[in-house]
């Protein structure tokens, strides 16, 4: 006798098989790590990525230190990669770099997705976290092995 499969079984193995399938414009809009096209990085842990954007000093494969680009405050954007990455609130976030100017420490420059691309494709060691619409053209990087990790 076949067994039944209730619809939560059979949700949880279409999203264990990878199989759970989104809208094109759902991914096109999901945040993204990205590099300039001729940057050398595929991969970061999420621990580096971390400690990039807290500005302490961290090297890129290209050479000198990362240059990371921050979306505005109060975006989604932003407040999911802080929440996500940093592992931040956004007042967290506030008081950190309160903390850090204090002792001579500026945050990553904010800049719209446009300036970001326009940055990214200048600057082999820029570092920024776009909606993937905006990424056309550059390079998505993977967060310990995982292109979604952001999402």
């Amino acid at each position: 006798m076949a067994k039944t499969v209730t619809r939560r079984e059979l949700l949880a193995g279409f999203v264990a098989a990878g199989a759970l399938f989104l809208p094109a414009a759902a991914l096109a809009d999901s945040l993204v790590l990205v590099v300039g096209p001729d940057s050398k990085l595929d991969d970061i842990s999420h621990a580096k990525l971390r400690r990039v954007f807290l500005m302490r000093p961290t090297d890129s494969p290209n050479g000198g230190r990362f240059k990371p680009l921050n979306l505005p405050k109060g975006t989604h954007p932003r407040q999911t990669f802080d929440s996500k990455v940093l592992q931040m609130s956004p007042d967290e976030v506030n008081r950190y770099w309160i903390d850090q100017k204090i002792r001579g420490v500026q945050p990553p420059p904010t800049v719209d997705a446009g300036a970001a691309v326009e940055i990214l494709k200048k600057v082999p060691a820029a570092i920024a976290y776009l909606p993937g619409s905006a990424a056309t053209g550059l390079r998505k990087v993977s967060i310990e092995g995982n292109p979604h990790w952001l999402g």
